[in-house]
């Protein structure tokens, strides 16, 4: 299975499109966590049978999108069903660390959390919980050029990376 998961498009309608464009063909699953719900309706307009989850951001004013998901996927290594906590992170104070992320997942026996709203990049594993933030797709705040994140699941295990956002 291959999830792509983009953050904080903030009106940038076009990123978000080159993102769902240059994976349309390979991608099982989009996640869009947030700040950029208008952004999303619009690939929906063009792409109206994608497999979409939206999240609600703090800008995301009006929206019936849910502030967070769980996620179960197919069987990943050694045919364990892999489980995702998708966030927007404004909720979890992720702007001054990741514990409330963790604690979450503990609860709900996530894997993964997936999250955004720092605008920075995050591809790492703590206490045992794989922490993804795949940067902002049009106003990043780390240095780094615009990104996504690429994760594949499979039943030899989990391959992840983020992606520079092509210019």
């Amino acid at each position: 299975m291959r999830i792509i998961v983009m953050a904080d498009s903030h009106g940038a309608g076009s990123a978000v499109m080159k993102v769902v464009e240059k994976n349309i063909y390979t991608a099982d699953l989009f996640i869009h966590l947030g700040d950029g719900e208008e952004d999303m309706l619009s690939v929906l307009l063009e792409y109206p049978n994608i497999n979409l989850i939206q999240i609600k951001g703090n800008c995301d004013h009006g929206s019936a999108s849910p502030v967070s998901q769980i996620i179960d996927t197919v069987p990943g290594p050694e045919y364990k069903t892999i489980k995702i906590l998708a966030v927007h992170g404004h909720l979890q104070n992720v702007s001054h660390g990741t514990d409330e992320l963790l604690l979450l997942a503990h609860e709900n026996k996530c894997d993964i959390v997936l999250f955004g709203h720092t605008h920075c990049r995050c591809d790492r594993k703590e206490d045992g919980v794989l922490l993804i933030n795949p940067g902002s797709c049009s106003v990043p705040r780390d240095g780094e050029p615009p990104s996504y994140a690429c994760i594949d699941i499979t039943e030899w295990g989990l391959i992840t990376e983020i992606y520079d956002l092509p210019v």
